[in-house]
């Protein structure tokens, strides 16, 4: 993805701001929306972001890297389209130092980037619903994906790619972190519904690095 990074946030005044996000034009188009939805019967629009959902192996196998990680430091930038002229979107780099490496280039102790979307800039903030975090200071277990040409990884299935590692009576338990993601099952294919992808459900770390690790043909 081509970008240009814009290091200082601009002050808008001709439209007012509500929380973190820049309401401007878009808000009296969301209100008008409403309005109509209120009068035409039809069903207000669910908050949230959707995405398919992944089984483990769907995770492993779209995933450049996956690893335990501890994320250290983050810095959140506006990025620019490729001409310089149109701001996209707020996005936070997470320098995060790898503890356990399971599948990647990359070795244990050595340090990445994970690019999150959302973030704050000044006096201006972005939240996206559903999207990965990666707070300081908690481990977590992540499935990220970088193209060719980026210096940077993503988490795969937004925040289905990060999941926090907690410890529960003296054992570390991973613990998947979409509660504000919509999760949809797979489409139809063909005449035959293909089987559902099974839900990721809170277990031991050890656990989960076993079946990782089957995935990738590996011997625990």
């Amino acid at each position: 993805m081509s970008e240009h990074m814009e290091t200082a946030s601009q002050t808008h005044n001709r439209w007012p701001r509500v929380g973190w996000i820049d309401a401007g034009p878009r808000l009296a188009v969301g209100f008008c929306c409403f309005v109509l939805l209120m009068f035409s019967g039809l069903p207000a629009p669910v908050q949230g972001s959707a995405h398919l959902r992944y089984s483990l192996s769907s995770l492993v196998e779209r995933s450049t890297m996956v690893a335990l990680v501890l994320p250290e430091s983050r810095i959140s930038r506006r990025i620019r389209s490729q001409d310089g002229r149109r701001t996209l979107s707020i996005v936070t780099d997470v320098t995060v130092r790898l503890e356990r490496s399971l599948k990647g280039p990359h070795r244990t102790g050595e340090r990445v980037v994970v690019r999150l979307l959302g973030g704050q800039v000044g006096d201006l903030g972005l939240r996206v619903t559903g999207a990965a975090r990666l707070p300081g200071g908690v481990r977590q277990l992540i499935f990220v994906d970088r193209r060719a040409e980026q210096r940077w990884y993503q988490p795969v299935g937004m925040s289905q790619g990060a999941m926090p590692v907690e410890r529960v009576q003296g054992s570390d338990w991973v613990r998947p972190a979409h509660s504000d993601l919509v999760l949809l099952e797979p489409q139809l294919a063909t005449a035959q519904r293909p089987p559902r992808a099974a839900p990721i459900e809170a277990q031991p770390l050890e656990e989960m690095v076993r079946r990782i690790q089957q995935l990738l043909g590996q011997t625990p």
